[in-house]
């Protein structure tokens, strides 16, 4: 279980701190929790970390081509 006490700008912290738990083959699931106060500060980094997230996923669902790859 991970407990994040602050909320961090970038996703790429996110997943080293989670990675630091998980391991490979590993047989239970890491559970991942994050604490913030009510005020503007952790708000915005919620929000900002809100809006990456759902970018990752969009480009998920709608892959762009590999430069040189042709688009019909």
């Amino acid at each position: 279980i991970l407990i994040n006490y602050e909320i961090p700008w970038s996703l790429i912290k996110v997943e080293q701190r989670i990675g630091r738990i998980w391991r490979l083959g590993q047989k239970r699931d890491v559970e991942a929790y994050t604490l913030f106060m009510s005020n503007v500060a952790d708000i915005s980094a919620l929000n900002s970390m809100y809006v990456k997230l759902m970018n990752l996923k969009r480009a998920e669902l709608n892959p762009r081509p590999v430069t040189g790859q042709e688009v019909l």
